[in-house]
């Protein structure tokens, strides 16, 4: 069985794709490049896929702008979308992917990295980020440029 997984470089998005394979499936990762701000979350992509031992890592490059920066999406015949962190908490999920081993030490969250590529410590997702690692009583592994 093949999975592909929409893989930001993300928390949430690395422990899917590690659920995934914890069920037995050939695990595919699928990037959106679409002129994000910070390129390190597709460098992020490309090493958790290394990480993980993806079968396969596609970046694909969007060009948002014509469609006023919305995403479209569909879905295709024969495909079923499976969420399974839709109703865990962020420690729950942090929990899970730490007991399948998933590299959070490359899982980038943060949505104002400073220029070296650490996490600002401020914005919301680093808020939720650092919370839920708490919560889940584990260190979080990334650097912040501010505590």
């Amino acid at each position: 069985m093949k999975a592909v997984v929409l893989a930001s470089g993300g928390l949430d998005s690395t422990v899917t794709a590690a659920v995934a394979k914890r069920d037995g499936c050939r695990v595919y990762l699928l990037t959106i490049s679409y002129g994000q701000r910070h390129r390190v979350e597709v460098e992020r992509a490309r090493q958790i896929a290394m990480a993980l031992g993806a079968a396969g890592h596609l970046v694909l490059e969007v060009d948002l702008r014509p469609i006023g920066g919305s995403a479209l999406t569909a879905d295709g015949k024969g495909i079923e979308i499976r969420a399974p962190l839709l109703h865990l908490t962020k420690a729950e999920i942090i929990r899970l992917g730490a007991s399948l081993g998933v590299p959070f030490h490359l899982t980038h969250s943060c949505y104002d990295p400073a220029a070296d590529g650490r996490a600002c410590g401020r914005c919301d997702s680093c808020r939720i980020r650092r919370e839920g690692f708490q919560a889940a009583g584990l260190p979080d592994p990334i650097a912040y440029a501010e505590v």
